[in-house]
């Protein structure tokens, strides 16, 4: 035994004296910083904590794809929690039961596109059952003392009517729409390449993203001047028409919204475009859930401040005041409402200075009955499923939808500029049974803009943010692919 000691402490004198001999050999300056690179070689397998901020698409998707890449490679170690300031997850995507529906109406985001990958992997992998929209009825344009278009619920006689009243033109749009839709396509063969060091694409901005999908310049003219200079021979009727009540029903704007936002609201027929009928809201729980992430609802950041390259968070998680350290940030919140403060340390990209305007969207939710004479028509009268109205200031609500029929009570969402008040309610309705009233600011104002949307890394390091995205397109796969683009550049970062 004694032998054996001996022997391990000749080892250990020998390996003390060969790593004296290997100092010795360094330069001072060397020397002095043979620590800090010894850390800098082990940087990318070092645990990098990362906060969240906002659990809806954006928030939501970043999780996601972090935690996918850490499982996928042992040497990105994350430990990632998600900040939520409400009492549950979803940000603008929200639902609710009502009207005893066995579906949720939804009150936020509402629809997506089934060619939208990420959004639509995920519904599917939580066995959630998808809607279509051409399942939810006829659609009738109201202009205030008639409806100009009433869709019939037989297929050959709506296209005689669309023909009839607006010719030509809802073909060429949608041609247009579908050649706007291929090329944003195109985005999943970019942000998914990796090259051969395992470094994932990525992009630096909004912009860059939308320069290589050749979109942005939709981006800066609006639906109408687009189509006036491409001679694309869409009619003014159809534009006051039809089309105002799609973008209406999209983005609660008129065809004076830029060319690209504008087009979106026209991709895919009724049965490309589906609801949820869990909520989409389940769809970021399920997403989360299936992550390592620590989830905490009701707590608010109020202040972001940074040190020696690491964020404070300041947060306030039910009445008691926090502050937690992290290596990365992802604001996935818009900065118009997020009420967070950048304290010392930071210097936030100029575009971040620009405060876009929100659309105010106050949504009803009511069970009753309406009264067709409300629009011209004999009691009991029959009317369209979801009644769109054209963009007159003395009609103040954007589209009336029935979202389901028992007996002779009927569930219905309005969309409208102002809130539905009694006075507005009594003059539609025969009876209502329950009313619930909900506000909410849905998206920005998506005027043709020379302004320059935020980039990704908002001050050119660790702290990200999603939403500059929906300066371009306010959908929610949009605000997915920007989680995901910021969460490839978190992993590139710690390579």
């Amino acid at each position: 035994m004694k032998l054996i000691s001996l022997i391990f402490m000749i080892f250990s004198l020998l390996i003390v004296a060969n790593c004296k001999s290997e100092e010795e050999n360094l330069s001072f300056d060397e020397f002095m910083h043979k620590d800090e690179k010894k850390a800098e070689n082990n940087e990318s397998n070092q645990l990098k904590r990362i906060g969240i901020i906002g659990s809806g698409a954006g928030g939501s998707s970043a999780v996601h794809f972090l935690h996918k890449f850490s499982t996928e490679d042992t040497t990105f170690k994350v430990d990632l929690t998600l900040f939520e300031k409400e009492n549950r997850i979803g940000g603008r995507n929200r639902h609710r039961s009502f009207g005893g529906l066995d579906s949720q109406v939804e009150i936020g985001g509402s629809v997506y596109h089934i060619q939208n990958y990420n959004i639509r992997n995920w519904t599917l992998a939580s066995n959630f059952t998808e809607i279509k929209m051409s399942e939810e009825g006829t659609i009738g344009v109201w202009n205030g003392s008639e409806f100009v278009f009433w869709e019939s619920e037989w297929y050959l006689v709506s296209i005689a009517k669309v023909l009839w009243r607006y010719g030509l033109s809802p073909i060429r749009i949608k041609e247009l729409a579908t050649k706007v839709k291929d090329q944003f396509l195109n985005i999943y063969h970019l942000i998914n390449r990796e090259d051969e060091g395992g470094k994932k694409a990525f992009f630096n901005s909004p912009k860059e993203l939308f320069e290589a999908l050749g979109l942005e310049d939709l981006h800066r003219i609006s639906l109408e001047d687009y189509l006036k200079k491409e001679e694309s021979k869409v009619s003014r009727v159809f534009l006051d028409e039809l089309g105002t009540v799609v973008t209406k029903i999209n983005y609660g704007q008129n065809t004076s919204i830029s060319a690209l936002s504008g087009f979106i609201c026209f991709i895919g027929s009724g049965s490309e475009v589906v609801s949820v009928s869990e909520g989409i809201a389940s769809v970021w729980e399920k997403v989360l859930a299936n992550t390592t992430a620590k989830v905490r609802l009701n707590t608010a950041v109020y202040e972001i401040d940074k040190k020696d390259g690491k964020y404070s968070l300041k947060f306030k998680e039910g009445d008691e005041e926090k502050e937690e350290i992290f290596d990365s940030v992802v604001i996935a919140t818009p900065l118009e409402f997020s009420k967070i403060k950048f304290g010392k340390g930071i210097e936030l990209a100029k575009e971040t200075q620009w405060k876009r305007p929100y659309q105010k969207t106050f949504v009803t939710l009511t069970t009753g009955e309406i009264d067709p004479r409300f629009f011209g028509l004999p009691p009991g009268s029959t009317l369209p499923n979801i009644i769109g109205s054209v963009d007159q200031k003395d009609i103040p609500w954007r589209s009336i939808s029935i979202k389901a029929t028992q007996g002779n009570v009927t569930a219905y969402k309005i969309f409208s500029e102002i809130e539905m008040d009694e006075s507005l309610l009594s003059k539609i309705f025969l009876f209502r049974e329950s009313t619930h009233h909900y506000v909410w600011d849905a998206y920005p104002v998506l005027l043709p803009t020379d302004n320059e949307a935020p980039p990704f890394s908002i001050d050119g390091e660790g702290l990200y943010y999603v939403n500059g995205m929906e300066s371009y397109i306010s959908v929610i796969e949009g605000e997915s692919l920007a989680g995901q683009n910021i969460a490839q550049m978190i992993y590139n970062r710690s390579k």
